[in-house]
């Protein structure tokens, strides 16, 4: 019988820990192959009960025995039947199914508010729904953290969770909807494509949602903090800059901004060998980001110069330099051609008054030796790239932090 003999849970390369039947001095797996294991990997192995491999668990703590190999099994089968939710005691483990799944929307919304004492799964839902039922039962604020590596899920479980306190909470000035509106233009602008997540959040978030008496939601307030700035100018091999690059780059409004030839004719995009996401469509996305900006009640005007700073930036990433030949020193020029049409652009769009002047900051470095006048240092080559990629840097790093605070403003 598959049942007979001593099993044990033991060390595997890719699964972490599988279940093996021990023979003689090797192990045999249940797909019926054959491994063998150092001296040391045997001693690691953990206790295992063949009947315990039936059982699955929704709450950890109900396994029959609490430790790594076990778990994970319970994880890897409940995860095998699009079960991604498993709870342990009072924490939720969510494993990412990189698919949308039936799991969401209005009318599971209401089925964990109305749960009374019924036993329903583990969910995002049911972690928001006990937050909010302690804050009514104790008057107490609730905090819920999400925490996890890249690619685990934090995103689209903070959007879930909030978005059960929009639907259970909502107000009469349908400020909620403003909070969720919040989302499309902080993944677009915080969010970038990595090698493990399509969609992966590149700043940290403290989201406060506040209630009035009546515990119906009056305003929020996000924090961010540690936005990954050198993505900007070096996105990793196989990776993708900033969502909203590409969204506009492939959007009606890219004429306008000089960005007609796409993301692909872009530095800054390009480089990375990576222009698209498989199920992401940057002009629908981009659509999303123009909606949410008149829900939180950006102006035009403020639209316009938002757009405007981010062509900038990727403008700036096309400004390449050459040695200045007729200086008789090693200080670098903008290399003309498509080079200088990216600076005049870049300029322009940074609402820059004097194009001479820009250009000008890009090679140079001004220094002021104790209180005498300034002095303008020639810049090398190698050096005015360094002096663009911080100037990139810098002024995206600024727009995420007025886009955050603005939003603040409208919450």
């Amino acid at each position: 019988a598959q049942s007979a003999g001593e099993w044990v849970f033991i060390p595997h390369a890719e699964d972490g820990w599988v279940a093996a039947r021990k023979n003689g001095g090797s192990y045999q797996l249940e797909s019926g192959a054959t491994v063998s294991l150092s001296a040391k990997d045997a001693a690691r192995c953990l206790p295992l009960n063949y009947s315990w491999l039936a059982r699955q668990q929704s709450d950890l703590v109900l396994l029959d025995a609490l430790h790594e190999g076990l778990i994970l099994h319970n994880l890897r089968e409940r995860f095998m039947k699009d079960q991604i939710y498993t709870s342990i005691g009072g924490i939720l483990i969510a494993v990412n199914p990189f698919k949308r799944l039936p799991l969401y929307g209005s009318s599971r919304i209401e089925a964990y508010k109305n749960m009374g004492n019924k036993q329903l799964p583990p969910h995002p839902f049911l972690s928001a729904a006990a937050s909010y039922r302690n804050l009514f039962e104790h008057s107490l604020n609730q905090s819920i953290l999400v925490s996890g590596e890249s690619g685990a899920g934090k995103t689209e479980t903070t959007k879930q969770c909030l978005a059960y306190l929009a639907e259970v909470a909502g107000s009469k000035t349908n400020i909620e909807q403003k909070v969720l509106s919040a989302n499309p233009i902080l993944e677009g602008f915080g969010n970038a494509k990595t090698i493990r997540n399509d969609n992966s959040s590149r700043f940290g978030r403290f989201s406060e949602v506040l209630l009035d008496d009546s515990l119906k939601i009056q305003g929020a307030k996000i924090t961010n903090y540690l936005l990954e700035k050198s993505r900007v100018t070096t996105p990793g091999p196989d990776e993708r800059n900033y969502h909203i690059f590409y969204q506009l780059a492939r959007s009606n409004w890219a004429s306008r901004f000089g960005l007609d030839s796409g993301p692909e004719a872009f530095a800054y995009c390009a480089s990375s060998g990576c222009l698209s996401v498989e199920g992401m469509d940057d002009e629908a996305e981009f659509e999303d980001v123009l909606l949410a900006f008149k829900n939180l009640g950006f102006s035009q005007q403020q639209q316009d110069a938002v757009l405007e700073v981010v062509a900038g930036v990727l403008h700036l990433g096309g400004v390449s330099f050459q040695n200045d030949a007729s200086s008789g020193n090693d200080g670098a020029v903008i290399t003309p051609g498509a080079s200088a049409t990216a600076a005049a652009w870049c300029g322009k769009l940074l609402g820059v008054a004097s194009e001479g002047a820009f250009q000008a900051a890009l090679v140079t470095r001004t220094s002021q030796m104790g209180s005498r006048e300034t002095v303008k240092v020639p810049l090398r080559p190698e050096q005015a790239i360094e002096n663009r990629d911080a100037l990139a840097k810098f002024v995206y790093d600024r727009l995420f932090d007025w886009l955050v605070e603005t939003i603040h403003q409208s919450l």
